[in-house]
């Protein structure tokens, strides 16, 4: 097939082939089991670690090495995206993944770990860079194609972790090489998406450069809501399996709560549309204040499975918003040939976040218990809040730039 530059032309209606409405159930398929694959990892990985004797202080630094890797990729990403099919990133990240699984399989010596947490890094930024950018030109608006992708992520999201912990009462190793197996299942969908053209290269000047482009009051606004997204996500898959088993519970209730904060996340990048259009500053409360609210709470009470299912799930509204409305704010807020360059600094807060959430809750342990750091972890991604809330920034989603304008 060749190569297709489609972008969405209006909101609420919908000009696109039917070939290429195909090629959205494809993504959904693909996200669907690659974040199977991943909420599966993402329990069985710091169990393993526990398992072989692996203390919480360095699960923290092994799972921010993952931060590292996705760091580091994200901020390639801009310039890859106007050279190669965004496709194809989502066909590595699939592969990556499953690598990453088949080594903890392999092996749980140290190494093992640094190299899995590597890959996983890499495979996130692969995946969602290459997932985010495809949607918003597949369909007719962006924050209503990554609602999508992000009601199917949260639906791998909820069925890995609770998969996860049901295996792991059994055996970590098959929930690992499930977790694999899923990840390779991926490719297929993957490889079948349309191939739309890269990105053209955009002018670039001092003002506007794809390294200064988060500084625009819309991709600024943005990155603030997505770092917030990155902490919870860091945070749950580091710290709170951790902090739960150490309050006792066994794999499988860990791997119910953690489904239990997915759910609602879920929910949370369902409801993003309607959040979208009830203006800026009532998405990025609607996003931040329960994410962090709900995280503290759960290093407070670790022990009540019920307060836990409540937090857990109050961050996971807040999550589900901050994870859809933060990259298609992004990518509304700049012209067309630039939306790469947005999504990919977008995700860069995500994955610095992603690092330094579970490093910062581990440099705490030192001196803190588990709880205290946790909760400390929620508040301060109270704050960006207090920041963003404030500002008004002068290009907005519903005022954003579109073709042909």
């Amino acid at each position: 097939m060749p190569p297709q530059n489609i972008t969405p032309l209006g909101i609420g209606d919908d000009p696109l082939p039917t070939a290429l409405r195909g090629d959205r159930r494809l993504s959904v398929g693909a996200t669907l089991l690659f974040c199977t694959a991943l909420g599966m990892v993402g329990v069985s990985a710091p169990l393993a670690a526990l398992h072989v004797g692996i203390s919480a202080t360095v699960i923290g630094v092994l799972v921010a090495l993952a931060g590292v890797s996705q760091m580091a990729a994200r901020l390639c990403m801009g310039r890859l995206l106007s050279r190669f099919p965004d496709k194809w990133f989502v066909v590595l990240a699939a592969l990556a993944l499953a690598t990453s699984c088949a080594l903890l399989v392999v092996s749980t010596e140290i190494w093992a770990f640094v190299a899995s947490q590597l890959l996983q890094g890499l495979a996130r930024a692969l995946f969602w860079t290459g997932s985010q950018t495809h949607a918003v030109r597949a369909w007719p608006t962006s924050v209503g194609g990554l609602a999508v992708i992000n009601v199917a992520n949260g639906t791998g999201s909820l069925v890995g972790p609770a998969l996860a912990g049901l295996l792991a009462a059994g055996s970590l190793t098959l929930s690992l090489s499930i977790a694999g197996v899923t990840g390779i299942l991926a490719l297929a969908p993957a490889a079948l998406l349309t191939r739309l053209r890269p990105f053209p290269t955009a002018h670039k000047d001092r003002r506007t450069g794809s390294l200064q482009i988060w500084r625009r009051p819309g991709v600024g606004a943005a990155c603030a809501m997505t770092a917030g997204g990155g902490a919870w996500r860091g945070l749950m898959n580091s710290y709170v399996p951790v902090i739960l088993a150490n309050a006792g519970h066994a794999a499988p209730v860990i791997g119910v709560l953690v489904t239990v904060g997915n759910i609602a996340a879920l929910g949370g990048s369902a409801i993003s549309k309607l959040v979208h259009t009830a203006g800026f500053r009532t998405s990025v409360l609607a996003g931040l204040l329960p994410a962090g609210l709900g995280i503290a709470l759960t290093g407070v009470l670790p022990g009540a499975v019920a307060m836990v299912a409540v937090a857990l799930a109050i961050a996971g509204i807040g999550a589900g918003i901050l994870q859809t409305m933060g990259p298609a704010l992004a990518a509304d807020s700049v012209r067309p040939e630039e939306r790469g360059d947005a999504i990919a600094s977008n995700g860069t807060f995500r994955a610095a976040t992603l690092l330094i959430a579970p490093l910062g809750v581990g440099a705490m342990v030192l001196a803190l218990p588990i709880g205290v750091a946790l909760g400390i972890a929620g508040a301060l991604m109270l704050l960006p809040a207090v920041v963003v809330a404030r500002k008004n920034p002068s290009v907005t989603a519903a005022e954003s730039p579109r073709e042909g304008h």
